[in-house]
């Protein structure tokens, strides 16, 4: 269907419900309403959240006016997106760049009202086309959609996209547009001069948090992973330019969703490494986690502020439901025993938590605006 027939069709329903008696077209109206109302239900159904701590060893960073070098224990980022439930063994698709370094990975459900909070494992991800794999842990008790024949989507079909937009509450937001085009072409996110063919161009705009959510048909059927914007096109593709993949939101690009036709076989191709090397997953190599991030001391003036005259470690950040969080650990705290040993600083605590296992409980004593406080923690693993 030509573009422009696309953008007349809002204008030839108006027309058409103008002609009809006011009872037919009110009639008319709540059947298409209906329509929206079971595919946004089928939407929200299959969207989930997901939450990924990465964690980047750093061996020094330079801080500070005065050109001040520190050791940090280590440096995270928190990202949270979208993702949708693939069948129901647990299994969750998402976008794979998140989980290249994920230390802690969580899958939020809301179905029926209620929300639900679980711990995930990584199975594994594909850069190239941005396809990542979860596995939850426990019982979904949630049956995940259909998924449908990507390769059966024509342009001008009507489709609604799913994802938990910033943090604005506890359920998805859904989208409703039209396929503009099934045969656009970008560069791959990971990669220069390569590009993903055949992506699905969609006409609604996404916010931050909702990449990695579903695409849905109106058969109520999951038809493509959405990725984000990019900014058209690759060389050689119509239009030209040479374009790029960007993450902002809010700039001028275009929101395009992988099939799902490919979403299958890149999660047939980490399945059948998984079975041939064994998953990638959180816990998997039982090294103990602590769950914060620490730094040396900078200069003297701080150590002087908080009494502390020698030794020890400042906590900068708390991963909330980890191991720290939960023997009540606060940023700002200073570390300075961890099992009877004095904490030297941040290369001596790191000997000292990879002496200890998984599962271990630590006694540590902290010191919180000028007094000693005393800690259990109950370590995790990573």
């Amino acid at each position: 269907m030509p573009q422009s027939g696309i953008r007349c069709a809002p204008l030839l329903l108006l027309l058409f419900l103008f002609q009809l008696s006011e009872s037919a077209s009110a009639q008319l109206l709540q059947e298409i309403e209906k329509e929206f109302e079971s595919m946004a239900t089928a939407a929200v159904r299959s969207c989930v959240k997901v939450d990924v701590v990465q964690k980047k060893d750093v061996e020094d960073l330079e801080l500070g006016a005065d050109g001040a070098r520190v050791k940090r224990l280590m440096i995270a980022r928190t990202t949270s997106l979208s993702g949708f439930l693939l069948d129901n063994s647990g299994h969750v698709v998402t976008l794979g760049d998140t989980l290249d370094g994920a230390v802690r990975v969580r899958v939020t459900l809301f179905n029926k009202g209620k929300t639900r909070v679980f711990k995930a494992d990584v199975v594994g991800f594909n850069l190239d086309y941005n396809v990542g794999l979860l596995r939850i842990r426990g019982d979904v008790d949630i049956e995940a959609p259909p998924l449908g024949d990507s390769d059966s989507i024509r342009q001008g079909a009507l489709v609604m996209g799913a994802g938990y937009t910033y943090n604005l509450g506890p359920s998805p937001s859904c989208s409703l547009g039209t396929v503009c085009a099934v045969d656009r072409s970008f560069k791959k996110f990971h990669a220069h001069g390569d590009c993903v063919e055949n992506l699905l161009q969609v006409s609604f705009s996404i916010h931050n948090g909702e990449t990695g959510g579903p695409l849905i048909n109106t058969s109520q059927q999951v038809v493509g992973l959405i990725l984000t914007s990019y900014m058209p096109y690759c060389s050689g593709s119509p239009g030209g330019g040479g374009g790029r993949f960007f993450s902002g939101m809010g700039q001028e690009g275009v929101t395009v969703a992988l099939p799902i036709n490919r979403v299958k076989e890149e999660v047939d191709s980490i399945l059948a490494k998984q079975d041939e090397n064994g998953s990638v997953s959180e816990g998997e190599n039982g090294q103990p986690w602590i769950g914060l991030t620490a730094m040396d001391f900078q200069g003297k003036a701080l150590r002087e502020q908080l009494k502390i005259p020698e030794g020890g470690v400042l906590v900068s950040s708390i991963y909330e439901g980890d191991p720290a969080d939960l023997a009540g650990i606060k940023e700002n705290d200073v570390m300075t025993v961890y099992n009877s040993v004095s904490i030297e600083g941040i290369d001596h605590l790191k000997e000292l938590i990879s002496g200890s296992k998984a599962g271990d409980r630590v006694a540590l004593v902290l010191i919180r605006k000028g007094k000693e406080v005393h800690v259990e923690v109950l370590l995790g693993k990573h």
